[in-house]
């Protein structure tokens, strides 16, 4: 994965027009990651229902917006 100063060059180059070539591969890793954290949490922490439920909730913007990102840069691979 990226680092935060990371994901801000692949980024900020992508808002100028230059997508790298690793991007769609490295959003696509992200959006995975994020979906399958409450299923991870739930084994890896026993998490309450009412955690659960906060942690879908927060990264529910969170994969809509990479997702559309996504989709706005190239075709799923």
């Amino acid at each position: 994965g990226h680092d935060v100063a990371g994901w801000r060059t692949l980024l900020d180059a992508a808002a100028r027009g230059a997508v790298a070539a690793e991007l769609p591969a490295a959003l696509d890793a992200l959006i995975d990651q994020w979906r399958t954290a409450p299923e991870r949490a739930k084994k890896g922490m026993g998490g309450s229902p009412a955690q659960l439920a906060a942690i879908e909730a927060r990264l529910a913007p969170r994969i809509a917006a990479a997702v559309a990102l996504r989709a706005l840069i190239a075709p799923p691979s």
